[in-house]
């Protein structure tokens, strides 16, 4: 799933270079000192996963207990619009790795594409869950609603962003900058309280 790995990803990652492999949009093991620092929400398929990140963050609780390390790890089942009504069940969130176990053939195939479909849909409802946390915070114009949903499903892009690319050219996008740099700031700052909320 996803894209095929560039040659210059292959090249990092060969090295071992992290960054060089992330920024070439190959895979990057998880590190947790500098991931679970640098990142607002960290997602897993499972709960073995999630068990085995969550062993490896605790420890930052204890060091800084304001920044609710363990309550950033997220199963992507938790946003999927009916794995997230199973949160009763022990692993009823969780999006099974389809190639455990199987051993090529028609299963295989059929459990690709159920798991390609429960990561789509998750994948959709937490990008609603964002935008609408955005919209919260006055982020978003109020017409923008699910315009990245229209856009991810190819019924084209949001004519917001596309007049405010057009503005940031005209003006060279230094007055554009600041702007987008507060929002982020406003938008990071949200939805580190959502998630200490829900921790």
């Amino acid at each position: 799933l996803g894209t095929p790995l560039t040659s210059s990803a292959a090249a990092a990652a060969a090295d071992d270079d992290t960054a060089a492999a992330a920024a070439a949009g190959g895979a990057v093991q998880f590190e947790p000192a500098a991931d679970i620092v640098a990142s607002d929400l960290v997602l897993v398929m499972d709960k073995y996963t999630a068990a085995d990140v969550l062993r490896e963050v605790s420890s930052y609780d204890l060091i800084n207990p304001g920044g609710y390390y363990s309550a950033r790890v997220r199963v992507l089942g938790s946003f999927h619009p009916v794995l997230s009504q199973r949160a009763s069940q022990a692993d009823g969130q969780d999006i099974d790795d389809p190639l455990y176990g199987n051993f090529g053939g028609q299963q295989e195939q059929e459990a690709v594409l159920f798991a390609a479909k429960l990561i789509h849909e998750s994948c959709s409802s937490l990008l609603q869950q964002l935008e609408g946390l955005a919209a919260e915070h006055g982020l978003l114009p109020a017409d923008s609603a699910g315009a990245a949903d229209s856009a991810a499903a190819g019924n084209g892009s949001s004519s917001t962003n596309g007049d405010a690319e057009a503005a940031a050219a005209a003006t060279g996008g230094a007055t554009a900058q600041p702007a987008a740099a507060a929002a982020a700031a406003t938008f990071r700052e949200a939805l580190v309280a959502r998630i200490r909320q829900e921790g």
